[in-house]
């Protein structure tokens, strides 16, 4: 909520927990919003506040607060170089950003103030589409798929990518193996790619394309779940058909359709 009263700018937030308990208020003496509404770390959970640098005296400040215990963690402002050089500030996966309009980044660090790698900062920044295994390693496919560790190195990036006239969608699954659908435009089939959880390629198969766009899912069972805009009907597949077919050599696998 924002409030200006006599010349006094205030904007503050009400924190709620999942239960509906209010746990608390923030209150910045600025104009500001939340970006990148919040971040988890471990058992700890953080809200960056930026307060908008076209009031009062034009620096951005940067706070992040500990929503657990309701105290304010880290703060820093903006210098006035990084302001006349159109710099400004982003938060992204719970890294806070100093970058230029085009993107090129110059400070980088993690909400609660600890430093981070740049490989760790690059990585956050690229992770637009993203889908992460437990012990932290993660695919993105904001462009190319690409497998990374979880301290931002690069294991694989795959032959499969979206872009213009291209189209990817890919995730995890039983945080063992990785799956790709990628297709192009106005192609009448899309290719489903399985790899282990080191990026070594298991098997793979043809999906009919039935639309621009493809929304997905895992059901109870493991399996995939398929749902194209303009299709009435669900196309779900069997991993275990795929993986077995490869371990026997053998042309089966396990694909349904079932009218929406």
């Amino acid at each position: 909520m924002f409030n200006q009263t006599e010349g006094v700018i205030q904007t503050w937030f009400d924190i709620w927990d999942v239960q509906g308990t209010k746990r608390g208020e923030i209150i910045v003496a600025k104009q500001g919003f939340a970006d990148d509404p919040f971040h988890s770390n471990a058992d700890s959970h953080y809200l960056t506040i930026l307060s908008n640098p076209w009031f009062e005296d034009g620096q951005q400040t940067i706070q992040t607060w500990d929503l657990e215990r309701m105290e304010l963690t880290y703060e820093c402002t903006i210098s006035q170089a990084d302001m006349d050089e159109d710099h400004s500030c982003h938060t992204k996966n719970g890294v806070v950003y100093i970058c230029d309009n085009s993107g090129r980044i110059s400070e980088y660090w993690a909400v609660d103030g600890r430093p981070i790698s740049r490989k760790m900062a690059d990585m956050e920044w690229n992770s637009d589409r993203w889908r992460r295994f437990s012990d932290g390693s993660r695919i993105v496919w904001a462009k190319w798929l690409t497998l990374y560790t979880n301290e931002g190195d690069v294991v694989q990036r795959f032959k499969v990518k979206q872009g213009k006239g291209y189209c990817l969608e890919a995730g995890i699954l039983f945080d063992r193996f990785i799956f790709s659908i990628s297709w192009r435009e106005k192609s009448k089939h899309a290719t489903l790619m399985v790899y282990s959880k080191t990026g070594k390629k298991l098997t793979s198969s043809r999906v009919a394309v039935r639309g621009r766009c493809l929304r997905w899912f895992i059901d109870i069972a493991g399996r995939l779940v398929l749902i194209w805009d303009t299709c009435t009907s669900m196309e779900i597949v069997d991993f275990r058909g795929l993986l077995q077919r490869r371990r026997d050599s053998q042309r089966y696998s396990y694909v349904e359709s079932y009218e929406k």
